[in-house]
């Protein structure tokens, strides 16, 4: 009968998560936003008042006697570690965390999975919470692609690195420059060098739903972040206090047993850890592994029944106004050294000494300039994503006297003040300070940030500034643009003929900041002509290796996927570090294989790279991807390039494409096009299409779901269903030839281009 049974499991399928139907976070409905998180109040000195109302009874007095308690912890240098479900989160509670952190009272965190979730996806999206209920039936609960995703990537590199699951969480975030980080535990943490352990119970979290989920390395990591606790209570076991807040199950299991190994180390002698338990409902396992159990020696244990929502504000308050948190909160949220006219406006001879101070108390100060004429949604995304950089945005701010010389004497529309004050009313932007030069050069040497930010229409070495931030051993950022969106756009489209010619070129370069930029290299096995060749030497490392090596270097790209339908390509890339994903066979086109990538992952823009064309220039692929953006009319982008004198533009597997004079793709055929009648093809002068695609989503959707169009079943040219729909293919020019690999043949021509 043991046997029949044994028999039985070992042939029983296991469930094939890669077949779940999932979709982009951004697409599911979320019952808590960022925008109603806590929000500390900058005078915290009538904290005492509500104290001193409190009864000097029952819990009255206790909560007082608790505050008395923890500030005597923090004052003596003693460790106060705060463990957390996940409705601390889901409660907008996060930015109280981390004030508490940033002052130094909090000096680790403890979480269980559903609470780390809950911060990443903050971090992500400044949204969290599924609605469960109405997506248990279809099967929809827990499917957000980017989150089993990015954490479970993030699991694996803790994994690999032999690190914890919350240093790697926070790492990925900070890593990952996600917009809403000022607000993430996680994120915070791992700015401020504060240790955060996450606590996992297998099957209990939406992770562990995903195909991405690695149930060995999820283990490992939260194991790790298990004797990093133990560490941690050790640090306590003479002057210190776990708060548990809203964790009913987990986190006061994992507290008895890490206190329970500590004493045991200690020779039996009982740690003296004051503790606290939180929580709207009193349960069993945190009254007897929090409160009773590890206090029955000499230490104390509270219990504390409300709603965090309220208890944690409360506590917090009192203990940043007795840390004299105060003073920080008055000087970096409204400079003391302002224009009477605006808070949180600097004067520029002020800045050395007040950005100075700020560095004094470890805020790293992010800094960006321009006129800010007109703030439009271009605007707010890029400031909201340099924020998320560092603790402090600073924004320099050209003077009306400056502003009228860089673009004409009827500009800036709105005074420097007026300007200031719009920028200070932004929730991102924490100072501004307005300088009279052409360029901040002198007012970012007085500031000396620790990150200088610009849109992405600024490259590497054009930034003012740039050398003195690397001196100082700063970064140095060029954020991608957001598209459609310039001031001087807005005032032309107001039909103001104050604008004149040379203003309308220059608004190109206005901060249009945000789109998600995937980069997808399809690679399959079966070509016909050369069967296996993503994965052929070439040189010391596979063709495919070197396109993605190339791909990585693209600045305008957040992301670059490998998507193939061959267990031997995803092997090999991820050997190589490469994320690579697994899609249908079935797929007749490289188009259709990245609509499915896109599907199941997202993006705004997508950039189709051939992985057979091992000699990528990224450059070329920004300058595509960046037309595309300030592109209204196009809904993808391309290349070209001249035939060359050898060339025959009759050879039909050479695609040629006539242009239109605004530089928009007329045709593509594999004959001679535009084909010149007097001279022939000798005479003319061809364009040869170079097979980069950058698409809008929602084009790439299109295409996939739309039906082969006549013409290209004809051409064999699968870019014709788009022009035969109406849609624009924006086609640059370039000089560079693409070196492609579809021959054993082309390999040997590839290998001698490498060698020499």
């Amino acid at each position: 009968m043991r046997s029949r049974l044994k028999n039985r499991v070992q042939e029983r399928e296991m469930v094939d998560l890669s077949k779940l139907r999932r979709y982009s976070i951004r697409d599911r409905r979320h019952l808590v936003d960022a925008a109603d998180f806590a929000k500390m109040p900058e005078n915290l000195d009538a904290w005492s008042t509500v104290l001193k109302s409190f009864p000097g009874i029952l819990k009255g007095a206790e909560f007082r006697d608790l505050c008395d308690s923890l500030s005597d912890i923090h004052s003596s240098g003693g460790t106060i570690a705060l463990g957390m479900g996940g409705h601390v989160i889901k409660c907008g509670l996060g930015p109280i965390v981390i004030e508490l952190m940033r002052a130094g009272i909090v000096g680790a965190i403890a979480m269980n999975g559903s609470t780390a979730i809950h911060d990443f996806e903050v971090a992500m999206i400044g949204r969290t919470s599924e609605d469960v209920a109405g997506a248990l039936g279809a099967g929809d609960f827990g499917m957000s692609i980017e989150t089993g995703r990015e954490m479970n990537l993030a699991a694996s590199r803790a994994f690999s690195g032999n690190t914890g699951l919350g240093s790697a969480l926070g790492m990925t975030l900070l890593e990952g420059k996600y917009q809403w980080n000022h607000v993430s535990v996680l994120a915070q943490a791992a700015a401020l060098n504060i240790p955060v352990t996450v606590h996992v119970a297998i099957g209990t979290d939406i992770i562990h739903m995903h195909p991405e989920c690695d149930g060995a390395a999820i283990g490992a990591a939260s194991y790790r972040d298990f004797l990093n606790f133990t560490e941690t209570v050790e640090q306590m076991s003479e002057n210190g206090a776990y708060l548990n807040f809203g964790s009913a199950v987990v986190l006061p299991e994992v507290f008895l047993k890490a206190l329970s190994i500590v004493n045991n180390l200690n020779q039996g002698r009982s740690c003296n850890i004051l503790t606290a338990n939180f929580d709207m409902i009193q349960h069993y396992r945190p009254m007897t592994n929090v409160v009773k159990r590890p206090t029955a020696g000499s230490a104390r244990g509270y219990a504390f029944t409300m709603h965090h929502e309220i208890s944690m504000p409360l506590l917090a308050g009192e203990l940043l106004r007795r840390a004299g948190s105060e003073e920080k909160y008055s000087e970096e949220k409204n400079s003391k050294e302002n224009c009477p006219e605006v808070s949180g406006l600097v004067p520029f001879s002020s800045a050395a000494a007040h950005f100075a101070a700020c560095h004094g108390r470890g805020r790293r100060i992010v800094f960006t300039n321009g006129c800010f004429d007109i703030i439009h949604v271009g605007h707010v995304d890029y400031l909201s994503r340099a924020r998320a950089l560092g603790d402090i945005l600073v924004v320099g701010l050209n003077s009306d006297a400056s502003v009228s010389r860089l673009k004409g004497s009827n500009r800036p529309v709105n005074s420097q003040i007026d300007r200031a004050e719009v920028l200070l009313g932004l929730k991102a932007v924490d100072h501004v300070v307005i300088f009279e030069q052409d360029t901040p050069y002198l007012l970012i040497k007085e500031i000396q940030p620790d990150f200088l930010v610009k849109g992405g229409d600024w490259g590497t070495g054009q930034i003012v500034g740039e050398d003195l931030v690397r001196e100082g051993g700063g970064q140095v950022l060029s954020l991608p643009l957001r598209q459609g969106h310039s001031s001087t756009r807005l005032i032309d489209s107001m039909g103001g003929d104050f604008m004149n010619a040379e203003d309308s070129a220059s608004a190109a370069g206005e901060l249009n900041v945000g789109a998600d930029v995937l980069g997808v290299i399809p690679a399959r096995w079966g070509s016909t002509r050369f069967p296996g060749k993503p994965l052929e030497d070439l040189c010391g490392k596979s063709v495919l290796q070197h396109v993605w090596e190339r791909a990585c270097q693209c600045r305008s790209i957040n992301r670059i996927l490998i998507a193939t339908d061959d267990e031997r390509i995803q092997k090999a890339a991820i050997a190589w570090g490469a994320e690579c994903v697994m899609t249908s066979p079935e797929h007749s086109t490289g188009s259709d294989r990245i609509a499915e990538v896109v599907r199941r992952w997202g993006g705004d823009v997508i950039v189709n790279i051939q992985g057979d064309e091992p000699f990528l220039d990224s450059a070329e692929v920004d300058r595509v991807v960046w037309a595309l953006q300030s592109d209204s009319e196009a809904m993808v982008a391309t290349l070209a390039t001249p035939f060359g004198e050898n060339e025959n533009p009759e050879d039909v597997s050479r695609v040629k494409v006539a242009v239109s004079r605004s530089g928009h793709a007329l045709y593509f055929s594999r004959a001679p096009i535009p084909y010149p009648r007097d001279e022939g093809p000798s005479g003319g002068r061809f364009l040869k299409h170079v097979g980069l695609y950058v698409y809008r989503a929602q084009a790439l959707k299109n295409f996939a779901q739309d039906t082969p169009a006549p013409v290209e079943e004809i051409e064999k040219l699968e870019q014709l269903r788009i022009l035969d729909r109406g849609g624009r293919i924006l086609v640059l020019e370039t000089d560079l030839a693409p070196v492609g690999i579809d021959t054993p043949a082309d390999l040997e021509n590839a290998r001698r281009i490498l060698s020499s």
